[in-house]
């Protein structure tokens, strides 16, 4: 039911937009985070379908993201 969410959370902010960009193109709808605190927040308030997390984040890393 619906448009699958897709969280897409990386701090080159240029990948993160050609990501989501790929993602629309294949009918998902893309949430783009630029920190690990966005990406955790996004997270909580959307529950995407999927998360696509950098390693290496401002604010702390894509694992300690997950892990929240």
């Amino acid at each position: 039911p619906g448009t699958p969410v897709v969280l897409v959370a990386d701090a080159d902010a240029q990948r993160g937009r050609e990501l989501a960009a790929k993602c629309t193109a294949l009918g998902w709808s893309p949430l783009l985070a630029v920190d690990a605190l966005q990406a955790v927040t996004f997270a909580n308030r959307t529950r995407p379908d999927l998360v696509v997390l950098h390693t290496r984040l401002p604010g702390g890393n894509g694992l300690g993201a997950l892990q929240r």
